[in-house]
């Protein structure tokens, strides 16, 4: 059975997008939905991954359920409100140490 997971976060560049490519090629999972504030962004994710429009949101309320896991991709000051929302709903949520995982890359 696939795992569904939406991604919060899709700047076309950088961990995000990395994410976006893992999570699009992951067997095991299927890619629900995508999050970001910018338009512009949620186009190009989607383009990229093949992803409806009916599946891009700008808020995580719509992506919120507790049989999706979310994938937060955001800077630090960002995290907060997308995390609290997820749980506020009950539903799973992760998010992604931006700098430690570039370090761990250059290591």
């Amino acid at each position: 059975m696939r795992r569904r997971i939406v991604q919060v976060g899709v700047a076309p560049s950088g961990i995000g997008l990395d994410w976006l490519r893992a999570i699009a090629q992951a067997p095991d999972w299927t890619l629900a939905g995508i999050v970001d504030t910018r338009p512009e962004h949620l186009q190009s994710a989607a383009e990229r991954v093949g992803l409806s429009a009916e599946r891009c949101f700008t808020t995580p309320a719509p992506a919120s359920s507790r049989q999706t896991v979310a994938a937060i991709m955001l800077p630090s000051a960002m995290r907060a409100p997308s995390n609290v929302c997820r749980l506020e709903a009950g539903a799973p949520s992760r998010y992604e140490k931006v700098a430690r995982t570039r370090c761990m890359r250059v290591m």
